[in-house]
């Protein structure tokens, strides 16, 4: 009689172990060199984010009014008034846009307004950027045509 003999070897053990080390060092060393690649399209995407936000009021507006009234402080401070009596108001101290009394953007590091003519049509040159430091600042500059149908 031939008896079945049941079990797993001490070798074929160590083969099973060393192969389950190999793979979770490999996965582990994906991770590792993905993890920053990931928070650094995180901290982009949370910057385009607060410019989506404003940008969404902003454009609202812009379609309805002819004109607006721009206004530069000396602190940093930038004030767009739309002729329907709409206003924006970027506070530098705070890094916020706000609409009227409601904030509606934050972590915004720099903006800058300028009225002009495009086309003998009045426009609004916005720059932002966004961001805690230089490595994750999002920036975009952009002329808003007002009433341009």
């Amino acid at each position: 009689m031939i008896k079945k003999e049941n079990g797993v070897t001490l070798v074929a053990l160590a083969i099973y172990i060393s192969m389950l080390l190999t793979v979770i060092a490999l996965l582990s060393t994906i991770v590792n060199n993905m993890y920053p690649k990931m928070t650094s399209v995180n901290s982009e995407s949370l910057g385009s984010e607060q410019f989506n936000k404003f940008n969404v009021y902003f454009v609202k507006d812009v379609k309805s009014n002819e004109s607006a009234t721009v206004t530069n402080e000396a602190n940093g401070n930038v004030k767009i008034a739309f002729l329907d009596g709409t206003n924006y108001l970027y506070v530098k101290s705070e890094s916020a846009i706000y609409r009227g009394k409601v904030k509606i953007a934050k972590n915004i590091k720099k903006l800058t307004a300028e009225p002009m003519l495009v086309n003998q049509k009045n426009a609004v040159n916005i720059m932002i950027e966004t961001g805690d430091n230089s490595s994750d600042t999002f920036k975009v500059s952009i002329k808003y045509i007002l009433k341009y149908w």
